[in-house]
């Protein structure tokens, strides 16, 4: 899966998206560059074209009302207030000495496991360069209100099969990752990519808002976890 497939694939089509590139301050702490766009073909142009620069590159994981919103005199742009729509969920598993899980096989095996016991439905799986992302894609827009229900939905059954992940990411929709194609720089170059096949990864279909992304599913594996508990 190449860049522009990714953003395709993760993105809503309507909406304002955003390439972030963190710039660190004299004084201390990072600054956000945005750029914005339009289209996975935009986003996938600008994406490459800073990676080029060996920068370390970032997406905007939904998609925005307005390119930017003044805010006691200063421009925002990844707020709530600002957001418009999300297309996916996803997660992010650290991984390396200190992290999560001390290794990518550790963290890979993990959320195998977790996927098996929970029956919650298998992601796009991407190497981040040191750690791992997962994506369940919708196959429409979610308003923002009901995505952040069904993301800490997603966030309580890790929890409760006890796959080790970064809890704020997974229900903040104003999140940047990696986006595929590009390189995580913190030490060398490592591409972020796509692992496996993903041909096999399914966009989830919706009957209603309540199933996006398995919610059926991951109220299931709720329910089965609180079970087991109360019995023993």
């Amino acid at each position: 899966m190449d860049t522009q497939a990714f953003f395709a694939r993760v993105l809503p089509a309507t909406g304002v998206k955003f390439i972030a590139v963190p710039t660190p301050l004299r004084e201390g702490g990072v600054y956000w560059k945005h750029v914005a766009a339009q289209t996975p073909v935009q986003m996938a142009r600008y994406a490459e074209a800073l990676d080029a620069k060996e920068l370390q590159v970032y997406f905007a994981c939904a998609s925005y009302e307005n390119e930017f919103v003044m805010v006691d005199e200063k421009k925002k742009y990844r707020i709530r207030e600002n957001v418009k729509a999300v297309k996916s969920f996803w997660l992010d598993i650290d991984c390396g000495e200190g992290k999560d899980y001390d290794t990518q096989a550790e963290g890979l095996a993990a959320l195998e496991r977790f996927l098996l016991d929970s029956g919650v439905p298998r992601p796009l799986v991407v190497n981040s360069g040191n750690g791992i992302h997962a994506y369940w894609s919708s196959a429409v827009s979610i308003h923002p209100d009901i995505w952040v229900r069904i993301s800490t939905i997603l966030r309580e059954v890790c929890s409760a099969y006890g796959l080790r992940i970064d809890g704020k990411c997974t229900t903040d929709a104003c999140r940047v990752l990696r986006p595929v194609g590009t390189h995580n720089r913190k030490s060398g170059a490592k591409r972020v990519f796509v692992i496996g096949s993903n041909r096999a990864n399914i966009i989830i279909g919706m009957t209603g808002m309540e199933a996006t992304c398995g919610v059926h599913q991951l109220r299931y594996g709720s329910t089965r976890l609180n079970a087991s508990n109360s019995s023993t």
